[in-house]
């Protein structure tokens, strides 16, 4: 899919790097197992909760849209200020 963008990103650059310096670690309270081992992360709602006031404070938001391409699934993300 193709979306329409800003011909600059010097607004939401400044923005996110703002809100980028205001982000603390998210907890990675969950495990997993892959072949080389256990693997902590941080959950997907630890991750929301981490951003969301520091992208709120500097006027950044997102929303992932649904994507597929043939068989393949997936997501696409886009920041906006």
């Amino acid at each position: 899919m193709n979306y329409e963008t800003s011909p600059s990103i010097e607004n939401i650059a400044s923005a996110l790097a703002a809100a980028q310096a205001d982000i603390e670690h998210a907890d990675a309270n969950a495990t997993g197992q892959a072949k080389g081992g256990k693997y902590k992360y941080a959950k997907l709602e630890n991750v929301i909760t981490a951003i969301k006031e520091p992208f709120a404070k500097n006027g950044l938001s997102y929303v992932q849209l649904p994507a597929r391409d043939g068989s393949e699934c997936g997501v696409t993300t886009m920041l906006m200020h």
